[in-house]
Order: C-alpha cells, then structure tokens, then sequence
C-alpha cells in the first residue's frame, strides 16, 4: 500500500509517540476551543427562530422576503429585462410593472418559489423548522407543524434542500483533507423466519467451509444473498466525502465535498479528488486499495482501520466519520431510506450542515431565503403532475 511514512519527532520533543495530529495540525488553544464547544448554547445563536417568525405578521414576512432579494423595498430588479428602478407597485396583487418593458413579476417570478401557493408566513416557518433540525426534518414532521399537506410539504422541503445547492461555493480543496466511502441505499433485510428448522446446521457446515478454504489458502466462499436483496442490493450507492480541516486542532473541519457514485474503486473516486484537491495536498485515507494512486499526485497518509482508528502521528478520518454520522442519523431517524435519484439532495444537505453547524439560525435562516429566491427554475417544479427530476447519482458532484 503506498502512503507516506509517519514524520519523526522534531528534535528535543518528550521521546515516544508523538501527539496526534501533531504532524500535520497544530493545536488550537484552550480558549479557541472552548469557543468553539460552547457556540451551539450561547444566546446569540437564536437571533431568529421560529418563535421570532410566530411573532410576525404576514405583511412582515413579506417585506422579509422582497429585502432578501432585493436588497430594498423601492429599488427591485426586473426579472425579464433585468432594469433596476421604482417600479409601479400594485398593492392590491403585491405585484410591480416594469417601467421599462412593462412586464408584471412579483416578489417570487422566475424563483425556486415560482407559482407558490403557501403564505409567506408558513414558508418563513418552514425554513426555520429546517434549519432547527440538526439530523435533518422529515417531509411528514414539517406537514403535521404547519398543518399542511404532506405533498405541499415534501416538495417544500426538497426546494429548500435544492436551495442549498444554489448557494454553496465550490472552491478548491487545499491543506489537510480526509476523505472516504460510505454505502448508503439498498439497505439488504432478513427472511421473514427467524429462525429457520435446520439453520444451526447450515451455520456449522458454512464456518467449517470457510475455516477449511483459509487453512488451504484459497478464498473465503461467503453466503450468498436472497434474490430479494439482490434487487435491493441495485439501490445501493456510495456516498464518497472530502472534508478539509479548519487548520488547527480541535476545530474539526470547515468545508465539505460529497459525490455519489457506483463503487469505491480507484476509476470512480480519480476524477473527484483530482477536480476537487489542489494538487500538494495532504489527504489522508484509510488503507482501501483505491487510494494508492494518491501518493503520486498527494502527500498522502494512511490509517489502517483494522488496526487503529487512529495513528500514534495522528492519521485518522474523524472528520468524514462525522460527516456519515450525521447522514445515517438522517436515515436511521428521520427519513428511514434513499432512493437513488435522491441520495445526492440529502447527502448536499447534510454536507451544508456540517459547514454551517457553526453559524447563527439567523444567518442560516437568510442564506436559505436567498437561495430560494435566486434566478433558477425548480427542476421540483410539477412533480406531482407527472414531471419527475432526472436522476443525479452516478459520479455528480455537489457541495
């Protein structure tokens, strides 16, 4: 397996194994730290939650939503001609006419929220209750809080979630960078007895086959799958993440890259790590044989996890770790499966909460508002009318 060799000691360091991740980052000190632990409690995080949105008016919603595009009340932007002006405003529809072309556009024209139906209220709620979900929120929760139907917000959530997509940046990856594989999809089930007459014996006779194949030398015949799980099997993707860290100890990391594709092989994973690392890198893996190729282009380091989670110099993968924790939580807890054309929207967000998990409701709360009023038609749009959005799950990559 090619990786570099852990770095020695620097002269006059205490003998012994050195710190972890004292090769590659130093250590952040103790107030940092202690910051950084203690952000999600302070007060100033709930600077704007859903109790703050409670408390407003519909027309107060409203005139939320025209600064977040807009920037101001009287100065808006023609969405066809693109002309900046005090446009005639008709306040009975809360619509403008252009004063140059003479097109009518309200507040949501040629948004994510185009042809909305929803109070701007309720949008305005559902945004907070989606930034307040630390494990993600279901379609079904976010119906039952805004007392709407469980299609209306489904598709809500999916356009918040395709918000999320507009807004992040993708700038190359640079420093300290883990990096690894999760499956995710196609999750396989057991037979509908659980214990089947004769199992103990199939049991003995396959350890035996297996224990008799290692002895010869040869390999290890494994069970095969139902042909149920074999179609469920088909489902199943991998979940591939590149997450650089923050440049000291103790502060995790700060930006995510995510990418869905086929298999952790060393042809699937090339041409998202060369499109996303800056070459000079530092990437650590673990000891999966897709890798070997990195210490060609990467000062690349290795952990063998049938070993250690972590070693003694401080190669680890920590940080993508807590990345598929999160995504697990997601489908363990809240949304119990994916489906393929799907994966890369939840696998997005969730890379976005790992980001911002650092940042106030508030600004969250307003990136989210912008992204859904950005120029971009919803590929949503109609979904339930029959137009589905084209599969993104074979080698796309997102933020």
């Amino acid at each position: 397996m090619s990786s570099k060799s852990p770095a020695k000691s620097s002269p006059g360091s205490q003998a012994g194994a050195p710190t972890p991740h004292q090769t590659f980052l130093p250590r952040a000190d103790e107030a940092a730290r202690r910051k950084h632990r203690n952000l999600l409690t302070h007060a100033s995080t709930r600077d704007f939650t859903a109790a703050h949105v409670s408390n407003m008016t519909e027309d107060a919603c409203y005139w939320r939503f025209v600064e977040m595009r807009f920037g101001s009340r009287t100065q808006v932007t023609c969405p066809d001609c693109g002309a900046i002006d005090k446009h005639y405003y008709r306040s009975d529809r809360c619509q403008w006419r252009c004063k140059d072309c003479h097109h009518t556009f309200s507040i949501t024209s040629g948004t994510v929220l185009h042809s909305r139906k929803l109070p701007f209220k309720l949008i305005l709620l559902a945004i907070a209750f989606f930034v307040s979900g630390a494990k993600g929120v279901a379609g079904l929760h976010t119906h039952r809080l805004l007392n709407v139907q469980a299609k209306t917000a489904f598709l809500l959530n999916q356009k918040i979630r395709e918000a999320i997509s507009l807004i992040r940046e993708l700038p190359p990856l640079q420093g300290v960078i883990e990096l690894d594989g999760g499956h995710f999809g196609g999750r396989p089930r057991s037979g509908r007895v659980r214990r089947r007459p004769g199992k103990d014996k199939q049991v003995a006779e396959r350890i035996q086959s297996q224990m008799a194949a290692q002895n010869a030398g040869k390999p290890i015949p494994k069970a095969k799958p139902s042909k149920a799980n074999i179609e469920r099997l088909k489902k199943r993707r991998i979940v591939f993440v590149l997450r650089q860290h923050a440049g000291l100890h103790g502060l995790g990391a700060v930006t995510t890259r995510v990418f869905v594709l086929q298999a952790e092989s060393a042809a699937e994973v090339r041409a998202p790590i060369m499109r996303s690392v800056e070459p000079g890198s530092t990437i650590m893996s673990d000891e999966n044989a897709a890798y070997t190729w990195l210490s060609q282009h990467f000062d690349h380091h290795v952990v063998n996890h049938q070993l250690e989670y972590s070693s003694a110099a401080g190669v680890n993968e920590n940080q993508a770790e807590s990345f598929f924790s999160r995504l697990r939580r997601y489908v363990l807890g809240i949304g119990h499966k994916f489906e393929p054309q799907y994966i890369l929207d939840y696998a997005v967000e969730m890379a976005w909460r790992e980001d911002c998990r650092r940042q106030t409701e508030g600004t969250k709360t307003d990136a989210l508002t912008r992204g859904l009023l950005s120029s971009h038609t919803s590929k949503w749009r109609g979904y339930f009318q029959g137009r589905i959005p084209s599969s993104r799950t074979d080698s796309v990559a997102q933020g």
